[in-house]
């Protein structure tokens, strides 16, 4: 009832998408309708502020490299401009002098005699770009306070391709889905901070462990995989959930917490693909759920040696499997059944589902739905492929003692649905990773590197400060010294795991921050996870001339021939997308230089570069060049969803791992 007495007020202001999400919650979870009407401004805003710091770090029209930066000093404008004719004067005499703060930036950028105003907080390496206040829209006419993402892109206009109009829908959606996980979270955050009051708890890392100690099957892992509000940390679409509907978001986002069904079915064998450690993995795995399902398939005229149990995402599994396939399951190719399904919670990633039963292995499954930018399907190769890198990883981590503290996360089996059709052959396919749950010590607490910069609910910090906190407090160190020895620590375990990879084996991870799952007791890095082979890109002659052979699944872009295309897909997401994050996370809770930190990082790879060209590895000095090049390729995220036809898009950002940058 509390969105019927406030609807009069806001019908204006709410966009479709989010009246979409109200008359969900109206409906099925009216109790968040206040917390989702509070959030609606926070939420906008925060989007809002993505895309615009997306839009100048990859300098989309000119928004960078033609915006005049200005300050406030007293009550005198100074302007990075000589020359201010006519046009700019008028509608610079219209900045409102009282709301801009002197310890800001203003980026000024002038187009069709009209300014857009951005007020920037810091810039960091890399040219990310931290926006606070209002951005302004100023023409002769007016000036108006710019409200969302898609507004932003509607003020410039011609000057964005056609396809603008998608993203902004895209850009609607996502606003819509991270005021919902802010209104969910304001009523987790109520209920946490109660819980861990009884507990004598003040941190959400002192909670996970008081609650691990009482209950040894409890995941603390699970709890911070689900710290998923903010989503990924520089796409503007972080929160785009196209196909689904809020009902979809709700039940299956790891940020709502929700309980959801893993789906089992049969596929004959004839018409899979498939490689696993073990044989009959899935079986094994769940012995419960293969005795149910043997008895079905008798009971319905099945020979069960003809066919595997296959698992599938609960959405999928409603809403694509029996359209899609429905000849296959006409012909009894595919089999379904009825409540033959398990318990489950959604990862970090949504399609990611962990098993409630502990120790059980996480099941990558399929979902027909586009979240960010990419459809979430899977391909046949990254599902065959997945066993073999695993063996491949254990080959190069018994020849590198040095890296007994940097693991993998080993992808133990892969399954996919034998078809030319590449949408059946996406959408029916799985890659199953082992669990590392119980790998766990007492007292370690393993946080995916995407929750760090998650707020806790219950210190209102985000959970790297927390747990620098923790460091700080255990090695009795202030903020400034505790911040340096915990970066130096932390980059003593993962610059020579991902450089050795890279420059030795030809190996290339994603290793961004959803990929990368650091282990800390007492605030201390002491082991290392990375997982999700997907994205890596292999140089297949470095891992040749190391004497080691792979035999990759047909048409894999894992395989490149391209060197500097390996070392693209390291730099972006191990340097800029999450080194780059530690670091400016640091910086806002320690105050300290953010020149400092970096020094740290070059130093960091400089002695691994020393080890390897004392080894004799090849291509040591062509590496080291790259990543220490004055100007560094950045992964243009943004700018692939306006030129889609383009490809992969990068920008070019000045690097603080630059020798003049020292």
């Amino acid at each position: 009832m509390v969105y019927n007495t406030v609807k009069k007020r806001i019908s204006k202001e709410i966009q479709k998408e989010e009246k979409k999400c109200l008359d969900y919650l109206q409906l099925h979870q009216p109790n968040l309708v206040p917390d989702y009407l509070n959030a609606l401004k926070k939420g906008r805003k925060r989007v809002l502020n993505k895309l615009a710091g997306a839009l100048l770090r990859e300098d989309i029209v000119s928004l960078y490299s033609k915006s005049i930066k200005l300050k406030k000093v007293g009550s005198v404008f100074v302007m990075s401009l000589e020359d201010v004719d006519e046009n700019w004067e008028l509608l610079i005499r219209q900045l409102p002098e009282s709301s801009l703060r002197e310890n800001l930036t203003y980026f000024v950028f002038y187009f069709d005699e009209r300014l857009l105003v951005f007020p920037v907080k810091k810039e960091y390496g890399f040219r990310r770009v931290i926006l606070t206040d209002d951005i302004l829209l100023i023409s002769k006419e007016k000036m108006e306070v710019v409200e969302t993402a898609s507004d932003l892109l509607a003020s410039l206009g011609d000057m964005l391709p056609d396809q603008a109009s998608t993203l902004k829908k895209e850009l609607d959606n996502g606003t819509a889905n991270y005021i919902l996980a802010l209104s969910d979270y304001e009523q987790w955050k109520r209920e946490l901070c109660e819980e861990a009051e009884k507990l004598n708890t003040d941190t959400s890392i002192q909670y996970a462990l008081s609650k691990k100690r009482s209950n040894p099957l409890w995941s603390s892992s699970l709890f911070f995989e689900q710290f998923s509000t903010e989503g990924h940390n520089l796409h503007p679409g972080s929160k785009t959930k196209e196909g689904l509907e809020p009902g979809d978001v709700f039940s299956f986002s790891p940020e709502f917490r929700q309980s959801l069904l893993i789906y089992f079915l049969a596929i004959r064998k004839d018409y899979l693909v498939s490689t696993e450690f073990h044989p009959d993995y899935i079986e094994s795995k769940f012995p419960e759920t293969a005795k149910l399902y043997e008895v079905q398939m008798k009971e319905r005229g099945y020979k069960v040696k003809d066919y595997r149990l296959i698992p599938v995402h609960e959405w999928q599994y409603h809403n694509v499997i029996p359209s899609l396939y429905a000849e296959e399951i006409k012909m009894g190719i595919i089999v379904l059944f009825t409540g033959l399904a398990i318990e489950g919670a959604a990862s970090s990633s949504f399609r990611t589902i962990w098993p409630k039963l502990f120790g059980k292995p996480a099941l990558k499954l399929a979902v027909n739905s586009q979240m960010t930018s990419t459809i979430r399907s899977i391909s046949p190769q990254t599902a065959m492929n997945s066993v073999e890198f695993s063996v491949m990883m254990q080959t190069i981590m018994e020849r590198e003692p040095s890296l007994e503290n940097f693991l993998p996360i080993n992808e133990v089996a892969g399954y996919s649905f034998r078809s030319e059709s590449i949408e059946r052959s996406r959408n029916l396919t799985v890659v199953v990773r082992e669990n590392f749950d119980s790998k766990l010590n007492p007292g370690e607490i393993a946080i995916p590197g995407c929750s760090l910069y998650n707020l806790s609910p219950i210190s209102g910090k985000n959970l790297i400060a927390e747990i620098a906190d923790e460091y700080c407090r255990y090695f009795n160190f202030n903020k400034a010294k505790g911040t340096d020895s915990f970066l130096t620590e932390y980059l003593s375990v993962v610059i020579p795991g991902y450089l050795i990879l890279l420059v030795k084996y030809g190996v290339a991870l994603e290793g961004h921050l959803q990929n990368s799952v650091p282990v800390f007791k007492n605030g201390k890095l002491v082991r290392f996870y990375f997982r999700d082979w997907g994205g890596a890109r292999i140089y297949e002659n470095r891992l040749n001339q190391q004497g080691i052979k792979i035999d990759f699944y047909p048409d894999s872009v894992s395989i490149t021939s391209d060197e500097q295309k390996m070392r693209e897909k390291a730099f972006y997401t191990v340097f800029q997308n999450h080194l780059g994050e530690i670091i400016m996370q640091l910086c806002e809770y320690s105050g300290t230089q953010e020149k400092s930190l970096w020094k740290k990082v070059r130093e960091a790879c400089d002695k691994v570069f020393s080890e390897l060209h004392t080894q004799g590895v090849e291509g040591v000095s062509r590496d080291a060049a790259s990543l220490f090049e004055p100007w560094a390729r950045h992964k243009a995220l943004t700018s692939m969803r306006l030129y889609p036809k383009s490809g992969y898009c990068y920008s070019t950002v000045p690097n603080p791992l630059a020798t003049e940058c020292e």
